[in-house]
């Protein structure tokens, strides 16, 4: 690794942001400070590294392979020049190595460090200070061993976060389906189509011989594209491919490297509650082998099977095992989603620790699923409307719960019925680009929770038909560009399922999303829609806070709390502001139908007062 790269550096990792492509594809820039040059090679000060996969758009993409970085750590960079993207990290997380103080979980002046490589890194890939800087010394001669800089050590406990990832899983099994993968009619450059599609189709029936498992995987024909479009045009949302098609994956050093890579992308705004664990919905999934190793010794069909065994396993949302075997001294771990391969004649064939992840992805009880199709059944502008929601395998009660909607007027009960006036505008709930940009599909968000406390939250959309006929993009009810509301896609849940999640996260398999991720992924959980509305005006005089009587915190929810205009059990600042500009006349009534404590069709000052006595207290 040392002789390859064509320079080294110090650096720390001081931003990142994440776009899409032309092509829909996620890529994540981050931005490093270059603290110390370890080779006579310049790099830009300071460093900028695109890479694949993050969070754009509701959507997260998870490249395997690609290093997971923290902001304000310090990190070890090997580098090489790529064609097109400029300056990458050696191997991709095996060109990476992070500066860690041997004790505890801070770094300071005077402790011992040691320096960590990925799991990819033969002889456990950790050393002390020392260790590591003569072994580098011995290795290539130019490299410039650094002195421990007191600045470096200064980190601020505001940087400190993870570029993680949302744990992510196929939600197609839940209710009986299989999942097919169309596979790359070339085949491997060397040992043919036929020995690889056998290879791929191997791995894709070993995810499926597991017990107490309802994932099923199958063989989706010839790929009528290697483009990695989601969704994909021809149905083919799930891929195998040879031959690297994008050229992403640097070429073997001695016979050592990146065999492959799997991406997928998944939709942040569908997920369901598993075992005490939020999981977002994998739409898409791509594995792309390597090229270039035809000439290795260990370059032959069984270990091809066992590389398309592993990548599988990263499409259906497993990380990698960090699983030990029991014997003394054992340097390599047993589980095929270990990061490295074993090549040991297994070919296809999955350890205990490989079945129990795979077991607690996708038990074979299957989790509560919101049925129905994506588009319902249609409304007519200015007709009621009325769709009742459909659950299976649910422990009753059921509760219902209406997210972030674009449909004014719209309510849901918890029958699971949804009802109400339907008008042939629509009051966004997030924000709309300026002209030209289209106005995005409309979408309402529904969630239902057993008593189990499992739960599903998914999309829906409803085509309006308009009495006069015609195509026209719907206009917003509002007067203005502005969204009225900002809500989050996917609600918090009730506090009795948070509180009391059973198993623990932490007492699953090691092969399981719970492991922290050796993959690149994106910001904070949370993130914001758009800008709250802006009060248009002000109220003549200010309120008391003291015309109402002040509520409870132990008062029941049953009499839905002055407004929570979006039934979430909680009344948030927006909210009140929306009522607000309703009690000034910017907004209709419709917008805050909670907020209408006598239903008289109008917010009133003593009503927003009671709203925010319940924001202060809690509904």
């Amino acid at each position: 690794m040392w002789h390859a790269a064509e320079a080294a550096v110090i650096a720390r990792v001081q931003a990142k942001t994440s776009g899409k492509t032309d092509a829909g594809s996620i890529y994540t820039r981050l931005t490093f400070e270059v603290l110390e040059e370890l080779l006579p090679v310049p790099v830009p000060q300071p460093l900028m590294i695109e890479m694949p996969g993050g969070e754009a758009d509701g959507w997260v993409e998870v490249v395997s392979n690609v290093p997971t970085f923290a902001k304000g750590q310090l990190y070890i960079l090997l580098l090489a020049q790529v064609e097109g993207r400029g300056w990458q990290p050696l191997q991709l997380d095996l060109g990476v190595f992070s500066l860690a103080p041997s004790s505890g979980t801070r770094l300071f002046v005077g402790q011992p460090l040691v320096i960590n490589g990925s799991g990819g890194v033969a002889d456990g890939g950790t050393w002390t200070w020392d260790d590591f800087w003569h072994r580098t010394s011995d290795a290539r001669p130019a490299v410039r061993v650094p002195n421990l800089r007191r600045e470096w050590l200064v980190l601020s406990e505001a940087a400190q976060f993870q570029f993680g990832r949302p744990a992510a899983r196929l939600f197609e099994c839940d209710q009986g389906n299989t999942v097919p993968f169309a596979i790359d009619p070339r085949g491997d450059g060397v040992l043919g189509p036929d020995a690889s599609l056998a290879a791929v189709v191997q791995g894709l029936e070993a995810w499926n011989t597991v017990d107490g498992s309802s994932l099923r995987l199958v063989d989706g024909g010839y790929a009528e594209s290697l483009e990695t479009a989601c969704p994909d045009p021809t149905g083919q949302s799930f891929k195998v491919r040879f031959q690297d098609p994008d050229n992403m994956i640097p070429p073997p050093i001695d016979c050592r490297g990146i065999l492959a890579l799997t991406s997928y992308r998944a939709n942040l705004s569908e997920t369901k509650l598993l075992g005490g664990q939020e999981f977002a919905r994998i739409r898409c999934a791509v594995v792309s082998f390597a090229d270039e190793w035809e000439q290795c010794p260990n370059w032959n069909s069984c270990n091809l099977a066992e590389i398309a065994t592993h990548e599988l396993g990263h499409a259906i949302g497993l990380g990698h095992s960090s699983e030990r075997v029991p014997e003394p001294n054992s340097r390599l771990r047993d589980a095929t989603m270990y990061v490295q391969a074993h090549f040991d004649g297994r070919c296809a064939g999955l350890r205990e620790d490989d079945k129990d992840a795979v077991r607690f992805l996708y038990p074979a009880l299957a989790p509560l699923s919101v049925l129905g199709d994506v588009t319902l059944v249609p409304a007519l502008a200015g007709a009621p409307y009325a769709h009742r929601f459909e659950v299976v395998a649910a422990t009753p009660p059921v509760a219902w719960r209406l997210g972030r909607s674009d449909y004014c007027g719209l309510e849901l009960d918890q029958t699971g019925l949804l009802r109400g006036p339907v008008d042939g505008c629509l009051c966004w709930s997030r924000s709309i680009g300026p002209a030209p940009t289209p106005a995005p599909t409309p979408y309402l968000f529904v969630t239902a929770e057993d008593a189990t406390c499992r739960a599903h939250t998914r999309f829906f959309t409803i085509p309006i038909e308009l009495p006069e006929g015609g195509n026209a993009p719907l206009p917003s009810c509002t007067p203005t560009s502005a969204p009225p509301l900002q809500l989050s896609p996917t609600p918090t849940l009730p506090m009795p399922c948070t509180s009391s999640l059973a198993p623990s996260p932490t007492a699953s398999p090691t092969g399981t999303p719970t492991k922290p991720p050796d993959l690149l992924f994106t910001p904070t959980a949370t993130q914001s829609i758009g800008p709250s509305p802006a009060v248009q005006a002000t109220l003549s005089a200010t309120p008391s806070l003291t015309p109402s009587p002040r509520p409870t915190a132990s008062a029941t929810v049953s009499s839905r709390c002055t407004g929570d205009c979006d039934r979430s059990g909680v009344v948030t600042v927006d909210e009140v502001v929306r009522m607000v500009n309703i009690a000034l006349g910017t907004l209709p009534p419709m917008y805050c139908l909670a907020g209408d404590r006598d239903g008289n069709g109008q917010i009133t000052v003593d009503e927003i007062v009671e709203a925010v006595n319940w924001l202060l207290v809690g509904c």
